[in-house]
């Protein structure tokens, strides 16, 4: 990763939920410490923001407003491991483990090959033409994940955006797109399942439709929300 990248200091309450909540998740054992030691350090965690369907087809970046979290990520040798802490709107809960209403909470636990890519194109960055953040931008809607590295002075111009992890046609991962292009050319697929949100397609109709290859087909099934990824 080259100069010019600013890092936003981990609050308490986001360490608290880390440490609350690793030993609840199984997919956590050997790199617990891993985890830890990187929320210590700058440079391993990112702010968390989400585009939905209709974010993208009416308002863009507009409609991010507030963070949805944060996303702490490391590696350990040849493994990689991530933890995604939801700090927007959490409600009380006694089980599996107690939390206060609107507390930060850890939500899962990523150890695949997204979060490898998502390190990579971290490490590959450009400098930025000005002082900048790097945020993590979540299309769950389009299967679409991506680096949002966003200028500190909002006078310095908008966002750039970088995927990490698509099927959209037609959007390279690794390669740096302004917001407006970003939102170009994930607008097209965006319309297609919004389309279908309103048409009696089932699901595997709307694959056919979309070209969507069967081993890909999971993925896409999680991220609309048919199965639970984390079970």
């Amino acid at each position: 990763m080259g100069q010019g990248f600013a890092s936003i200091p981990l609050g308490p309450d986001i360490v608290t939920a880390l440490q609350r909540g690793l030993p609840h998740f199984k997919s956590a054992e050997g790199l617990e410490q891993v985890l830890l030691d990187a929320a210590k350090l700058e440079g391993n965690s990112w702010q968390v923001f989400t585009l939905t369907l209709p974010d993208v087809l009416e308002r863009g970046f507009r409609a991010i407003t507030v963070s949805a979290g944060w996303r702490i990520a490391a590696r350990s040798g040849n493994q990689v491991i991530a933890a995604d802490i939801y700090t927007g709107d959490t409600l009380q809960r006694v089980h599996p483990f107690p939390l206060e209403a609107g507390a930060p909470r850890l939500a899962c636990i990523r150890r695949n090959e997204e979060i490898s890519k998502m390190l990579d194109t971290i490490q590959q960055l450009s400098n930025p033409p000005a002082p900048s953040y790097i945020h993590i931008l979540l299309l769950p809607g389009l299967v679409t994940d991506a680096l949002w590295i966003k200028p500190q002075d909002p006078s310095a111009g908008e966002g750039t955006v970088v995927p990490f992890n698509t099927m959209v046609e037609g959007l390279r991962e690794r390669n740096y797109y302004d917001q407006t292009s970003f939102l170009q050319r994930v607008q097209p697929l965006a319309r297609k399942f919004e389309r279908f949100r309103r048409e009696p397609l089932s699901i595997e109709e709307q694959f056919a439709e979309l070209g969507i290859k069967q081993k890909d087909r999971l993925s896409v099934r999680r991220a609309q929300g048919k199965q639970d990824p984390n079970k």
